[in-house]
Protein backbone atom coordinates (compact mmCIF):
# COMPACT_ATOMS: atom_id res chain seq x y z
CA UNK A 1 0.00 0.00 0.00
CA UNK A 2 1.17 3.49 -0.76
CA UNK A 3 2.47 4.84 2.14
CA UNK A 4 0.90 8.51 1.58
CA UNK A 5 -2.31 6.14 1.54
CA UNK A 6 -5.09 6.54 4.24
CA UNK A 7 -5.27 4.24 7.45
CA UNK A 8 -8.02 2.24 8.30
CA UNK A 9 -9.12 4.38 11.02
CA UNK A 10 -9.14 7.71 9.00
CA UNK A 11 -11.48 5.95 5.79
CA UNK A 12 -13.58 4.57 8.98
CA UNK A 13 -14.29 7.85 10.13
CA UNK A 14 -13.49 10.08 6.93
CA UNK A 15 -16.74 11.97 7.84
CA UNK A 16 -15.35 13.23 10.91
CA UNK A 17 -12.12 13.97 9.34
CA UNK A 18 -14.08 15.93 6.60
CA UNK A 19 -16.20 17.89 9.23
CA UNK A 20 -12.53 18.51 10.84
CA UNK A 21 -10.87 20.67 8.27
CA UNK A 22 -13.78 22.58 7.51
CA UNK A 23 -14.08 23.44 11.09
CA UNK A 24 -10.34 24.38 11.48
CA UNK A 25 -10.54 26.41 8.25
CA UNK A 26 -13.73 28.18 9.31
CA UNK A 27 -12.06 28.88 12.69
CA UNK A 28 -9.44 30.81 11.20
CA UNK A 29 -12.30 33.26 10.93
CA UNK A 30 -11.46 34.57 14.69
CA UNK A 31 -8.24 35.61 13.31
CA UNK A 32 -8.71 36.65 9.96
CA UNK A 33 -12.33 38.16 9.82
CA UNK A 34 -11.77 39.48 6.47
CA UNK A 35 -13.98 37.87 3.88
CA UNK A 36 -11.70 36.32 1.24
CA UNK A 37 -14.79 37.50 -2.24
CA UNK A 38 -14.88 41.06 -0.57
CA UNK A 39 -11.52 41.28 0.43
CA UNK A 40 -10.83 40.31 -3.44
CA UNK A 41 -13.17 42.78 -4.94
CA UNK A 42 -11.98 45.47 -2.69
CA UNK A 43 -8.64 45.08 -4.25
CA UNK A 44 -9.88 46.37 -7.74
CA UNK A 45 -13.32 48.43 -6.91
CA UNK A 46 -13.62 50.95 -3.79
CA UNK A 47 -16.49 49.62 -1.73
CA UNK A 48 -18.14 53.20 -1.81
CA UNK A 49 -18.32 52.29 -5.99
CA UNK A 50 -21.57 51.27 -7.13
CA UNK A 51 -20.02 48.30 -8.75
CA UNK A 52 -18.79 47.02 -5.57
CA UNK A 53 -21.57 45.33 -5.11
CA UNK A 54 -22.50 43.76 -8.68
CA UNK A 55 -18.64 42.38 -8.93
CA UNK A 56 -19.64 40.90 -5.29
CA UNK A 57 -22.31 39.38 -6.25
CA UNK A 58 -20.80 38.00 -9.61
CA UNK A 59 -17.91 36.07 -7.47
CA UNK A 60 -20.27 34.48 -4.74
CA UNK A 61 -22.28 33.51 -7.82
CA UNK A 62 -19.13 32.04 -9.31
CA UNK A 63 -18.62 29.98 -6.05
CA UNK A 64 -22.42 29.03 -5.82
CA UNK A 65 -21.58 27.66 -8.93
CA UNK A 66 -18.55 25.93 -8.14
CA UNK A 67 -20.75 24.35 -4.98
CA UNK A 68 -23.69 23.30 -7.04
CA UNK A 69 -21.27 21.36 -10.08
CA UNK A 70 -19.44 19.66 -6.91
CA UNK A 71 -22.86 18.37 -5.23
CA UNK A 72 -24.13 17.59 -9.03
CA UNK A 73 -20.77 15.46 -9.70
CA UNK A 74 -21.60 13.72 -6.34
CA UNK A 75 -25.00 13.12 -7.12
CA UNK A 76 -24.42 11.83 -10.42
CA UNK A 77 -21.52 9.54 -8.91
CA UNK A 78 -23.73 8.00 -5.71
CA UNK A 79 -26.19 7.44 -8.17
CA UNK A 80 -24.59 5.08 -9.87
CA UNK A 81 -22.25 3.80 -6.50
CA UNK A 82 -25.17 3.66 -4.14
CA UNK A 83 -26.18 5.72 -1.18
CA UNK A 84 -25.49 2.46 1.36
CA UNK A 85 -22.29 2.34 -0.22
CA UNK A 86 -21.36 6.28 -0.24
CA UNK A 87 -22.26 6.44 3.40
CA UNK A 88 -21.09 2.85 5.21
CA UNK A 89 -18.04 3.39 6.92
CA UNK A 90 -16.12 0.21 5.53
CA UNK A 91 -14.10 -0.36 2.16
CA UNK A 92 -15.93 -2.06 -0.53
CA UNK A 93 -13.88 -3.70 -3.14
CA UNK A 94 -16.14 -6.45 -4.48
CA UNK A 95 -17.52 -4.88 -7.56
CA UNK A 96 -15.63 -2.18 -9.43
CA UNK A 97 -18.24 0.43 -10.33
CA UNK A 98 -17.74 1.71 -13.80
CA UNK A 99 -20.49 3.39 -15.11
CA UNK A 100 -22.33 6.86 -15.01
CA UNK A 101 -19.33 9.37 -13.86
CA UNK A 102 -16.97 6.60 -13.22
CA UNK A 103 -16.73 6.17 -17.12
CA UNK A 104 -14.79 9.84 -17.00
CA UNK A 105 -12.97 9.81 -13.61
CA UNK A 106 -12.58 7.38 -10.91
CA UNK A 107 -12.98 9.48 -7.91
CA UNK A 108 -15.90 11.68 -9.06
CA UNK A 109 -17.32 11.77 -5.73
CA UNK A 110 -14.09 13.16 -4.18
CA UNK A 111 -13.87 15.43 -6.97
CA UNK A 112 -17.16 16.82 -6.10
CA UNK A 113 -16.05 17.24 -2.16
CA UNK A 114 -13.08 19.58 -3.36
CA UNK A 115 -14.92 21.60 -6.21
CA UNK A 116 -17.52 22.30 -2.95
CA UNK A 117 -14.82 22.79 -0.53
CA UNK A 118 -13.68 25.66 -2.89
CA UNK A 119 -16.79 27.05 -3.54
CA UNK A 120 -17.15 27.43 0.55
CA UNK A 121 -13.70 28.99 0.76
CA UNK A 122 -15.03 32.13 -0.71
CA UNK A 123 -17.38 32.44 2.37
CA UNK A 124 -14.30 32.30 4.64
CA UNK A 125 -11.20 34.09 5.04
CA UNK A 126 -8.01 33.53 2.57
CA UNK A 127 -6.34 32.00 4.48
CA UNK A 128 -9.31 29.76 5.22
CA UNK A 129 -10.12 28.98 2.29
CA UNK A 130 -6.82 28.25 0.71
CA UNK A 131 -6.41 25.90 3.83
CA UNK A 132 -9.86 24.37 3.15
CA UNK A 133 -9.06 24.14 -0.29
CA UNK A 134 -5.33 22.15 0.20
CA UNK A 135 -6.56 20.10 3.52
CA UNK A 136 -9.70 18.60 1.22
CA UNK A 137 -7.82 17.94 -1.35
CA UNK A 138 -4.63 16.12 0.31
CA UNK A 139 -7.15 13.90 2.45
CA UNK A 140 -8.89 12.92 -0.24
CA UNK A 141 -5.99 11.91 -2.33
CA UNK A 142 -5.10 9.69 0.42
CA UNK A 143 -8.53 8.62 0.83
CA UNK A 144 -8.29 7.70 -3.02
CA UNK A 145 -4.87 5.90 -2.71
CA UNK A 146 -6.16 3.76 -0.18
CA UNK A 147 -9.06 2.66 -2.44
CA UNK A 148 -6.82 1.73 -4.87
CA UNK A 149 -4.95 -0.68 -3.43
CA UNK A 150 -8.04 -2.65 -1.94
CA UNK A 151 -9.35 -2.67 -4.74
CA UNK A 152 -5.82 -3.75 -6.82
CA UNK A 153 -5.79 -6.14 -4.35
CA UNK A 154 -9.05 -7.78 -4.90
CA UNK A 155 -9.83 -7.33 -8.44
CA UNK A 156 -6.71 -7.93 -10.23
CA UNK A 157 -5.73 -7.01 -13.78
CA UNK A 158 -9.70 -5.89 -14.06
CA UNK A 159 -8.72 -2.98 -12.12
CA UNK A 160 -5.38 -2.51 -13.27
CA UNK A 161 -7.16 -2.23 -16.47
CA UNK A 162 -9.62 0.51 -15.31
CA UNK A 163 -7.11 2.35 -14.11
CA UNK A 164 -5.09 2.47 -16.88
CA UNK A 165 -7.64 3.94 -18.81
CA UNK A 166 -9.93 6.63 -16.45
CA UNK A 167 -8.06 9.10 -14.76
CA UNK A 168 -8.10 9.68 -10.85
CA UNK A 169 -9.39 13.07 -10.33
CA UNK A 170 -9.40 15.15 -13.62
CA UNK A 171 -12.13 13.66 -15.75
CA UNK A 172 -11.74 13.18 -19.57
CA UNK A 173 -13.84 14.99 -21.87
CA UNK A 174 -15.15 11.52 -23.27
CA UNK A 175 -16.02 8.61 -21.80
CA UNK A 176 -13.44 6.19 -21.68
CA UNK A 177 -14.96 3.17 -21.19
CA UNK A 178 -18.82 1.75 -22.95
CA UNK A 179 -21.87 1.63 -20.48
CA UNK A 180 -22.76 -1.42 -19.07
CA UNK A 181 -26.46 -0.22 -18.85
CA UNK A 182 -26.67 0.23 -15.18
CA UNK A 183 -29.45 2.04 -14.39
CA UNK A 184 -29.14 5.11 -11.55
CA UNK A 185 -31.03 5.30 -8.83
CA UNK A 186 -31.67 9.07 -8.39
CA UNK A 187 -34.25 9.85 -5.86
CA UNK A 188 -31.79 7.82 -3.03
CA UNK A 189 -28.47 10.19 -4.73
CA UNK A 190 -30.54 13.23 -4.15
CA UNK A 191 -31.29 11.98 -0.51
CA UNK A 192 -27.75 10.84 0.35
CA UNK A 193 -25.97 14.10 -0.75
CA UNK A 194 -28.87 16.23 0.41
CA UNK A 195 -26.10 18.52 2.94
CA UNK A 196 -24.06 19.06 -0.47
CA UNK A 197 -26.84 20.76 -2.23
CA UNK A 198 -27.40 22.82 1.27
CA UNK A 199 -24.41 24.32 0.91
CA UNK A 200 -24.85 24.95 -2.63
CA UNK A 201 -28.22 26.57 -2.36
CA UNK A 202 -26.80 28.67 1.04
CA UNK A 203 -24.44 30.25 -1.46
CA UNK A 204 -26.62 30.98 -4.13
CA UNK A 205 -28.59 32.89 -1.05
CA UNK A 206 -25.62 34.94 -0.58
CA UNK A 207 -25.04 35.66 -4.01
CA UNK A 208 -28.12 36.78 -5.02
CA UNK A 209 -28.54 38.56 -1.19
CA UNK A 210 -25.53 39.73 -0.18
CA UNK A 211 -26.75 39.40 3.34
CA UNK A 212 -24.06 37.24 5.75
CA UNK A 213 -26.58 36.39 8.19
CA UNK A 214 -28.97 34.69 5.58
CA UNK A 215 -26.20 32.63 4.35
CA UNK A 216 -25.59 31.35 8.01
CA UNK A 217 -28.52 30.97 8.89
CA UNK A 218 -29.06 28.62 5.41
CA UNK A 219 -26.08 26.59 5.54
CA UNK A 220 -26.78 25.92 9.49
CA UNK A 221 -29.95 24.64 8.74
CA UNK A 222 -28.70 22.49 6.11
CA UNK A 223 -25.87 21.53 8.07
CA UNK A 224 -28.23 19.75 10.99
CA UNK A 225 -31.09 19.01 8.54
CA UNK A 226 -28.27 16.92 6.56
CA UNK A 227 -26.39 15.63 9.06
CA UNK A 228 -29.84 13.69 10.32
CA UNK A 229 -30.59 12.33 6.67
CA UNK A 230 -26.70 11.41 6.43
CA UNK A 231 -27.04 9.32 9.68
CA UNK A 232 -30.65 8.00 8.70
CA UNK A 233 -28.89 6.35 4.83
CA UNK A 234 -25.81 4.63 6.99
CA UNK A 235 -26.42 1.36 7.08
CA UNK A 236 -26.51 -0.17 10.33
CA UNK A 237 -24.27 -2.72 8.86
CA UNK A 238 -21.89 -3.60 6.58
CA UNK A 239 -23.84 -6.18 5.49
CA UNK A 240 -26.54 -4.34 4.66
CA UNK A 241 -24.69 -2.18 1.44
CA UNK A 242 -24.05 -3.24 -1.78
CA UNK A 243 -20.77 -4.35 -3.07
CA UNK A 244 -19.24 -1.42 -4.77
CA UNK A 245 -16.02 0.54 -4.18
CA UNK A 246 -17.19 3.36 -1.59
CA UNK A 247 -16.48 7.34 -1.55
CA UNK A 248 -17.36 9.53 0.93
Amino acid sequence: MNSFAATGFEFRHRSWFIFAIFFFAYELNYFFPDNACVVLVGHFVPKGSPFFPIWLHALFGGAALVALTGAAVRTWGTAYLGAGIMTDRGLHSERLTADGPFRFVRNPLYVGLVLTAAGLSGTIDIPGGVLLVVLMALFVLRLALREESGLAAAQGEAYEAYRRRVPRFLPSPRPRLPSSGALPQWRQALVAEFMAWSFAVALVVLAVSLNGRLYWETFAVGLCAGTIVYSLQRPRTRADASAGSCEG
